[in-house]
């Protein structure tokens, strides 16, 4: 009798530790993609200080020169300079956000240094030193996105001005909204992927090239607007129609993947045993002498 339910009573445990195991890899897995996204660098607080010191030398040579001080600006100017040098980017930028944070600080340098100093390009480029801290800062939710209604308002100025065929008022939106692009392009490099802005580059490019032709009308011209639009979309990650066909994501995938495999090795053990055992019940059993005595 310990024989017929001993098989059965085996796969059971087999099955319940399957699935215990399953259990904690899945848990495993998910704490681990909590911990470390798709995408993110293990980024330490000395190297977040570090950013941050930079974002308030900015800062105060931004107040200095709104409050006239141009000379002690140009000293938080330098300063900001050498510390940027001296600054580790590991796990917050690559080379493209260095790059980028090196020729704004020049741009502004310059713009001190000039013999006919202008405050308004000098704040403009302390604004664009502050966009690419502040996205070296909040990854997530830097200011710079903070554009996206500002540029997709242009690009509805835009097809306005194609319907009513307004050249002018076409040029006057595409070059506002190139200004503003060109303004957080630099803050963009910090985190977004390079495909991403080469695609908005190049359609851009082509409406240089058409805009100076005057061949930008009509139905080509919508449609050319409509590529911008989308290229926009991408930048700032808005693109709609990408939620229907997202894939789980990596924190999603060992959990369903662990307790479907676990359920159907759980109801084929399952069977297998509920065979046997009724198999076990339809079995005569057999003297062995009886057999020899038979041959």
């Amino acid at each position: 009798m310990s024989s017929r339910f001993g098989l059965p009573r085996m796969l059971c445990r087999a099955c319940v530790m399957i699935l215990a195991v399953g259990l904690l890899l899945s848990v495993s897995a998910c704490a681990k993609d909590a911990k470390a996204p798709r995408g993110a660098t293990a980024v330490t607080t000395e190297e977040q200080t570090e950013v941050a010191a930079l974002d308030r030398l900015a800062e105060e040579a931004e107040k200095l020169t709104k409050e006239g001080k141009i000379a002690e600006a140009r000293i938080r100017l330098n300063t900001l300079g050498e510390k940027m040098i001296a600054t580790r980017f590991h796990g917050i930028t690559g080379l493209e956000g260095v790059r980028s944070l090196s020729d704004a600080i020049l741009s502004a340098q310059r713009s001190y240094n000039q013999a006919r100093f202008s405050e308004t390009r000098a704040l403009e480029a302390l604004a664009q030193i502050r966009l690419i801290t502040d996205a070296m800062l909040h990854s997530d939710n830097p200011l710079w996105h903070r554009s996206y209604k500002l540029m997709k308002d242009g690009v509805s100025r835009m097809e306005a001005a194609v319907a009513e065929g307004d050249s002018a008022g076409l040029k006057g939106a595409y070059q506002d909204l190139k200004q503003h692009y060109q303004q957080i392009r630099p803050a963009v490099t910090v985190k977004t992927p390079p495909e991403r802005m080469e695609k908005l580059d190049s359609v851009i490019a082509y409406f240089d090239r058409q805009l100076t032709a005057g061949q930008l009308s009509g139905e080509g011209g919508l449609a050319a607007l409509k590529q911008l639009d989308g290229s926009i979309d991408e930048l700032f990650d808005r693109k709609e129609d990408r939620t229907a066909y997202l894939p789980l994501s990596r924190a999603e995938r060992p959990l369903l993947w662990t307790f479907g495999i676990g359920t159907l090795l759980t109801a084929v053990l399952s069977f297998v045993g509920w065979r046997m055992y009724h198999s076990d019940k339809r079995l005569v059993r057999v003297n062995r002498d009886q057999l020899r005595k038979r041959s």
